[in-house]
């Protein structure tokens, strides 16, 4: 085993083994391999050197937030969501947006960019359409022939609140999917998932 050897200076060594790949990049450290000589040594004479190597980012989406302007039943309403995306989505692909029963966009959506936030690509086609089973709104933001950079995005659709009052407890949740393709549900980075809000019944006017 030529691990139980002396190192030689100039020689290129190599090593494989498998490693547990973490549900979401790390936030506690940097997102990095390092190697060190001597890392067991309490004297810094000891710890001969080390080196590091930025590791790839885990291919799943981060960052995902929804807020919202009003949480009245029936209400028009501005949902503002917010997701970084790991990898670049080809053309085709997209990100795909389920939420809780019974919430209505318009079927030609526009995603409008928050102040700092990049817009995107003026290729990329909103659709939302209600899935039929659930009562659930799906919005698929489909990537063209630019595609989707990966990047962290803000954005706000405008919709409708359920016209029924529900508790947090019910209120479900978000989901934020990517996909290489829309049409084959090709997942390219994992999804995420985010708690939706209470919708709350109007204020019965006072006589």
């Amino acid at each position: 085993d030529y691990m139980q050897l002396p190192w030689q200076p100039g020689t290129i060594y190599g090593l494989a083994c498998k490693i547990r790949i973490p549900m979401v990049p790390p936030t506690a450290t940097a997102n990095q391999f390092t190697i060190e000589f001597g890392y067991n040594e309490d004297l810094h004479e000891n710890r001969l050197e080390a080196g590091v190597t930025p590791a790839p980012m885990v291919q799943r989406l981060i960052y995902g937030v929804v807020t919202y302007t009003t949480s009245v039943a029936a209400q028009q309403v501005d949902i503002t969501f917010s997701v970084r995306t790991i990898t670049h989505i080809p053309n085709g692909g997209g990100l795909v947006i389920i939420g809780p029963a019974n919430f209505v966009f318009a079927r030609f959506c526009q995603p409008k960019p928050a102040d700092g936030y990049p817009e995107l690509p003026y290729d990329t086609t909103c659709l939302f359409e209600p899935i039929t089973a659930t009562g659930q709104p799906n919005v698929d933001i489909i990537a063209g022939p630019q595609g989707i950079p990966a990047m962290h995005y803000k954005f706000s659709l405008a919709g409708t609140n359920p016209p029924q009052a529900r508790k947090a407890a019910d209120a479900g949740e978000w989901q934020l999917l990517s996909y290489s393709l829309i049409s084959e549900k090709i997942v390219l980075d994992q999804g995420t998932t985010i708690p939706g809000y209470a919708v709350a019944t109007p204020m019965v006017s006072a006589s």
